[in-house]
C-alpha cells in the first residue's frame, strides 16, 4: 500500500462515531461508502485501515454501492443504504455527499476529503 493511498483512507477511519467504536459486545457495525465508480486501492486501506483499529469482518460490514456518475441513481442508493440501516455513509464526491444528504438527517456522512481538509488546517494551527 503506497502512503498516498493510505493517507486518503485515514482520515475515513479515524471518524467514526463515538456510538460505532470497538467494543466487546457481538455488534456488527455497517458501513456504506457511496461512489461512482470502483476504486480498489482506496477501498483496501480504508478496510486495512479499519481493521488497524480493531475492527474486522465478524464486527464490520462494508457495503460500497456504485452510482455510475449518475445523480438519480445516487439518490436511489443513499435512500435504499439509509432504509438498510447503515451506521455511516463515506462519499467520495460531493453529489454522492449531497445525494446521501438528501437521504437522512441522521446517519452521519463522511467526506474523506473534507476531513483531510480539516485535519491538515488544525495542523497549521498548532
Amino acid at each position: 500500500m503506497d502512503r498516498r493511498t493510505l493517507l486518503k483512507a485515514l482520515p475515513i477511519a479515524i471518524y467514526v462515531p463515538p456510538s460505532a467504536r470497538a467494543q466487546t459486545t457481538a455488534r456488527v457495525y455497517r458501513v456504506a461508502v457511496l461512489a461512482p465508480s470502483p476504486a480498489p486501492q482506496l477501498s483496501n486501506a480504508f478496510i486495512a485501515a479499519m481493521g488497524d483499529r480493531g475492527y474486522r469482518s465478524r464486527n464490520l460490514v462494508v457495503d460500497v454501492r456504485y452510482t455510475q456518475g449518475n445523480p438519480d441513481l445516487a439518490e436511489s442508493l443513499a435512500r435504499e443504504l439509509v432504509a438498510e440501516r447503515v451506521d455511516v455513509i463515506v462519499t467520495a464526491v460531493t453529489a454522492t455527499a449531497m445525494a446521501a444528504r438528501r437521504a437522512t438527517k441522521v446517519v452521519p456522512i463522511v467526506d474523506p476529503r473534507v476531513l483531510a481538509l480539516v485535519s491538515a488546517d488544525q495542523g497549521a494551527k498548532q
